[in-house]
């Protein structure tokens, strides 16, 4: 997400800082035709405010914070910031921006989840096992 914020035209960039993205689980399941949040789930899981762009509290550099769960811009009528949200994330997942781990036994994959978007493939599930290992690292609230 960072070298997507890096290549986006210079005079595109400016307008985008301030702008705040709601995420939603409730809104990535009903895209992705998972089962929706009963309402026990919607009041553990109830959408949050991020910035659009945010600052690397290390690396001070800018990445795009977009995925699945970003369902609206605050700062713009529902459907132009639909629109550019869509316009942003097709830019972020141009194939130069992606990175796609081919598996082998013994591999093991970590990023930083502050600058990337990340997804998992459908696999057979009757002649692979996924073995998933989280580890998470408590940070300070996000840099504007």
């Amino acid at each position: 997400m960072r070298a997507a914020w890096d290549h986006l035209p210079a005079e595109r960039q400016p307008p985008l800082l301030g702008l705040t993205v709601q995420h939603s689980l409730a809104y990535s399941r009903k895209i992705s035709a998972s089962p929706e949040l009963d309402a026990t789930e919607q009041a553990a899981f109830p959408p949050i405010i991020q910035p659009l762009v945010r600052v690397h509290p290390n690396s001070g550099r800018r990445n795009l914070w977009l995925g699945m769960h970003a369902e609206r811009i605050m700062e713009m009528p529902d459907e132009a910031g639909r629109a550019l949200l869509d316009e942003l994330t097709a830019h972020a997942v141009a194939p130069r921006f992606v990175y796609a781990h081919i598996w082998r036994a013994g591999d093991v994959v970590m990023w930083d989840n502050r600058t990337c978007m990340h997804r998992a493939t459908p696999f057979d599930e009757t002649q692979h096992v996924r073995e998933m290992r989280r580890t998470t690292v408590a940070e300070e609230a996000p840099a504007g």
